[in-house]
């Protein structure tokens, strides 16, 4: 990767390949964890990372698999609960349905 200093660089190179390139760097990047992610890190408890690695090792699949699966399935179950918490905690004016079905001619 001549001419590569930055980060910005870095993603500029990742940006310029072609999808199949990018699959081939995403499953060289999965064999090489010594390697920093540029995404992001988490911090698992000795225990939970040992648990974790154990399963990768018999699945023949990686710990950033398993967290990309984990993290997914987290937020679809949990996003619409927590915008919905979000919003309540910033305590806007809110419609009954009965009040928006009304307003919008669909009443029952």
């Amino acid at each position: 990767m001549d001419g590569i200093t930055s980060l910005q660089d870095i993603e500029t190179a990742i940006d310029k390949l072609t999808p199949q390139e990018f699959e081939e760097l995403r499953r060289w990047m999965d064999t090489r964890p010594q390697l920093i992610n540029l995404q992001g890190k988490a911090h698992l408890e000795p225990e939970l990372d040992a648990r974790l690695d154990h399963l990768a090792k018999e699945t023949g699949r990686t710990k950033s698999d398993y967290a990309r699966q984990a993290i997914e399935e987290f937020l679809e179950d949990q996003e619409d609960y927590l915008l919905g918490i979000a919003s309540l905690e910033q305590q806007q004016s809110r419609t009954t349905l009965a009040t928006l079905r009304k307003e919008l001619g669909l009443e029952r």
